[in-house]
């Protein structure tokens, strides 16, 4: 019985290791374009954290809208755990429609805005 038990523990630690590094959350390593780019029904945008402060993660997200003033919809939101660039894809939006959008960051220091950008998606 005592074998079984170190047996299980043991395979629930191999798995959860292997977990964690299947699923990490970490977009830097996922290939992102160099700015956000618009298509007609989706958005990847772009993003870049300089410093995760004295964190071990930043977490990032990206809030956007159809004004600038009026940035009403906020994207899913991702850990970052080391200082660069990492993008959001967003679906099922309008084509040929302009979008204002700005980048968000958070650590214990609180939150950081970006400037506010604008980006229309194409037509056809």
């Amino acid at each position: 019985m005592k074998k079984l038990f170190i047996l299980l523990i043991s395979i629930l630690i191999f798995f959860t290791f292997l977990a964690s590094r299947v699923f990490a959350v970490n977009t830097i390593s996922i290939k992102c374009p160099q700015r956000t780019i618009a298509n007609k029904n989706n958005i990847i945008f772009v993003g870049k954290v300089d410093s995760l402060g004295n964190d071990k993660y930043v977490e990032g997200w990206f809030e956007y809208g159809s004004s600038s003033s009026s940035l009403m919809f906020k994207t899913k939101s991702i850990k970052l755990s080391k200082p660069g660039i990492y993008c959001i894809n967003v679906n099922k939006l309008k084509k040929c429609t302009t979008y204002y959008y700005r980048a968000v960051a958070k650590n214990s220091a609180g939150i950081n805005y970006g400037e506010i950008r604008s980006i229309k998606t194409k037509c056809k």
